[in-house]
């Protein structure tokens, strides 16, 4: 199934999706874009495993949550969503590819990315998000991430060590210091995730991401559906 079809198979069910020209006239995909309760919106990217080194994940790690209504949709749907987890450490490889990318214009998103750590690092600590289910080769690049955020970003240390990774104080700490312990719980999930491993922020939680990061119509432009990594 194609992104475009999976697009139309979510705006079908629920009106809070909807979906608006790319900004290239001559690009034929359409942006998927979804409306809160809140009234905010937000722009929701469909990725697939084996593309930008999205990993598949056990179909028991998948949540479903139900839009809810409001006044642009009396439907509520369905909606598998991904672990906040692997939502958390998308992001963070996200953030590596356009710090590291030769195009200006990628290099400008790496600070969005790192606002949204600044985000979903607390939540993601707080609920003690669970990554046992990801592949080993993806968590040993996000352990090697960690380490190269801390180190840019060290007031990040405690929310990392809090989800077990090691950080680069630690990396750097002289012997006999405390070790750190993880613990790790089911997290909420917050992105959509399908057989074909579509992304999307699970409705509660992004009102509540939304309301923090002051994202709305006005100040997040439309974008294209690899925007979030590209």
């Amino acid at each position: 199934m194609s992104q475009e079809e999976l697009k139309r198979i979510l705006v079908n069910a629920d009106s809070q999706f909807y979906l608006i020209p790319a900004k290239n006239p001559l690009d034929t995909y359409k942006v998927l874009w979804f409306r809160t309760s809140s009234d905010a919106r937000v722009k929701v990217d469909l990725l697939q495993p084996g593309i930008m080194s999205i990993p598949s994940f056990s179909p028991s790690e998948i949540e479903y949550k139900s839009t809810q209504a409001t006044t642009y949709s009396s439907t509520r749907a369905r909606i598998p969503v991904a672990p906040f987890g692997l939502v958390l450490l998308l992001k963070l490889q996200a953030w590596e590819q356009h710090k590291d990318s030769s195009e200006y214009r990628f290099r400008e998103k790496q600070h969005t990315d790192s606002r949204d750590i600044d985000v979903l690092l607390p939540l993601a600590a707080a609920s003690n998000a669970n990554f046992d289910s990801l592949p080993e080769e993806f968590l040993q690049e996000a352990h090697r991430r960690v380490i190269l955020y801390t180190r840019t970003f060290p007031s990040s240390d405690e929310g990392w060590k809090r989800l077990g990774f090691k950080t680069f104080k630690a990396q750097v700490a002289p012997k006999g210091s405390i070790p750190r312990t993880s613990t790790s719980v089911n997290s909420p999930a917050t992105r959509v995730y399908g057989r074909t491993s579509s992304l999307l922020t699970g409705e509660d939680e992004l009102s509540r991401l939304l309301d923090r990061m002051r994202v709305s119509s006005a100040t997040r432009p439309v974008a294209r559906d690899s925007d979030w990594y590209d």
